[in-house]
């Protein structure tokens, strides 16, 4: 088989117990495998200090001991982050630079995160049909002709031009509008979107919701993390809940010990990035809870809905989750005081309504890579 010289030549000498050692002016010398050994031996001990500057120096102490003669030795000086290696001149040339190829920069991902309740119900009475379903992933239908009065002229013109995309909201797309082929004039609902998803951008979908309350935003939050580090958010309350200690009652007379204990709800979100070049790979879990309205013979009730999902991204684009939907059942009463309250002919004086109110949740996801 062919080899590289060096490769055949170890080879060769490994077979037969000799050592290569190869001098500053290039000079090859080979000695027997007991010679090589008592040269280490007789050979004095150095120490060289290495400061690690991006890692943690502990990850480096099996590395470098793997390296190290039967003289070696390794300290870590965690207060400095520092590795302080004492071994012969030969190990701490091979050590120095396997600690520069290790000791790298760690990347760094800046996270930019939209929480928003969207109203189902309300978009719906408004003709929209709203679908957060994906049957195809997260493509777009493309760019959208002859659909919109831009320039509020009240003309639609062929190939009037855009400042922005306009998407046909259509079809298998991830916030599909059931009437996004009627035509749309300037003043009404923009549909001018930057929601990155494959090569397009729909915040601005968001926003126009906002703006005629169909939309809450809770928060967006931007937070910066390491490589493979995860970030967290968390949009909520702590909520105190009452543990009661049984086992205490049974330890002596009395009443039963309890604490308070407070549990974390609303919406929580970690993200963790891990950077390959150009792209990023999201592993993203999202959880929405809340008390519920009533509570059992057991205590509080959480409500409690979650997701986890890895989606791979480009730098700068959005992943979304969405189908976390909450829904609000809401009882009214009206009618004639007083009246009203009778028994049996006061269902005449009174009217019950009835009202249910489903809203989505949508998180948006956005990261980019922080370059120096």
């Amino acid at each position: 088989v062919n080899q590289p010289w060096d490769v055949a030549l170890e080879a060769i000498l490994e077979a037969n117990n000799l050592r290569l050692r190869e001098l500053a002016s290039g000079v090859l010398i080979v000695e027997t495998g007991r010679a090589s050994a008592l040269r280490t031996e007789t050979e004095p001990l150095e120490s060289q200090q290495f400061v690690i500057q991006y890692i943690s120096a502990d990850s480096l102490q099996a590395a470098i001991s793997g390296l190290l003669s039967d003289q070696g030795k390794v300290s870590i000086n965690r207060a400095s982050n520092a590795i302080l290696v004492t071994d012969t001149r030969s190990a701490l040339d091979r050590i120095a630079p396997m600690v520069e190829q290790l000791d790298v920069r760690t990347a760094q991902v800046n996270i930019s995160a939209r929480i928003a309740f969207v109203n189902r119900t309300q978009l719906e009475a408004l003709g929209v049909a709203y679908d957060l379903k994906d049957s195809r992933g997260t493509q777009l239908r493309g760019l959208a002709t002859n659909v919109a009065d831009l320039d509020g002229d009240g003309i639609i013109s062929p190939g009037e031009s855009t400042d922005d995309d306009l998407i046909l909201l259509g079809g298998n797309s991830i916030a599909a509008l059931g009437n996004a082929n009627n035509r749309v004039n300037q003043p009404t609902l923009q549909l001018a979107i930057s929601l990155v998803l494959g090569r397009h951008t729909l915040i601005s979908f968001i926003e126009a919701l906002r703006t005629v309350n169909l939309t809450d935003v809770q928060a967006a939050p931007v937070v910066t993390t390491l490589d493979h580090r995860t970030a967290r958010v968390q949009v909520g309350q702590e909520t105190p809940v009452r543990v009661v200690d049984l086992g205490a009652q049974t330890a002596g007379p009395g009443a039963p010990r309890s604490t308070i204990e407070y549990k974390q709800t609303g919406v929580i979100l970690n993200v963790t990035p891990h950077v390959t070049g150009n792209m990023v790979m999201l592993e993203i879990q999202a959880e929405r809870s809340q008390v519920a309205p009533g509570q059992s013979d057991a205590g509080v009730v959480f409500e409690t809905s979650n997701a986890q999902t890895q989606v791979l991204v480009e730098n700068g684009e959005t992943a979304v989750i969405a189908g976390l939907t909450e829904t609000q059942r809401i009882e009214q009463r009206s009618g004639i005081p007083i009246l009203m309250d009778l028994p049996v002919l006061g269902n005449l004086f009174r009217r019950t309504q009835q009202e249910e109110i489903q809203r989505d949740l949508l998180i948006m996801v956005t990261p980019h890579i922080v370059r120096d």
